[in-house]
């Protein structure tokens, strides 16, 4: 990460820099999106960044704003935010307040699977927040390996095209429902 945006987020994948012609005091003329540990994330060049579950429509956000000048940031939070976001928040306070953060962050940074009571840890899709199907979809592909591109909700080309790479066998044409189950098979897997 630096102040020119030219490097990724630590551990972000999906990562798309942002620039307008003519900044405004409201709208920072340089920012960066993308997804880290399958949360939405942007950073504006302003000192101000977010995390949400979804680029559209969010269950939940988390808000971090750092005004410069060594003041302390302030970090607001709308909804309820999952345990695993808050070092992700972390780490994006982190690249406002240093330019030079270089500490490549793993998935595994992210979730801190807990046992069930039948002593197993959850996988896929028990993972996951509850959503519309699309963005379960997409979550799972790109826990999966793949690149579904952004998560929005609506899978497109880009999605379908990862799940024929990820998965391999013909599920593209079946209905989401049963491409899930076969992404969730296949994450869950590779987790044991």
């Amino acid at each position: 990460m630096t102040t020119t945006f030219d490097r990724p987020v630590p551990g972000a994948t999906s990562v798309v820099i942002h620039q307008v012609d003519v900044p405004s005091t409201r709208f920072p003329g340089l920012w960066q999106e993308g997804l880290i540990g399958g949360y939405f994330y942007e950073i504006f060049a302003n000192g101000e960044a977010l995390l949400r579950s979804s680029r559209k429509e969010p269950n939940w956000q988390i808000d971090i704003v750092c005004p410069g000048n060594n003041e302390t940031c302030v970090t607001t939070q709308t909804g309820a935010p999952p345990d695993d976001s808050m070092p992700i928040g972390d780490l994006l306070r982190q690249c406002l307040q240093d330019s030079n953060v270089t500490k490549v962050a793993k998935s595994e940074d992210y979730t801190t699977p807990q046992e069930t009571s039948a002593g197993t840890v959850p996988c896929g899709v028990a993972t996951l927040p509850q959503e519309a199907e699309g963005f379960t979809l997409q979550r799972l592909v790109l826990m999966a390996g793949g690149n579904p591109g952004p998560i929005d909700g609506l899978p497109g080309e880009l999605t379908f095209e990862a799940v024929v790479e990820v998965l391999n066998d013909g599920t593209e044409n079946l209905p989401i429902a049963n491409i899930i189950d076969a992404l969730d098979a296949m994450v869950c897997s590779q987790s044991q």
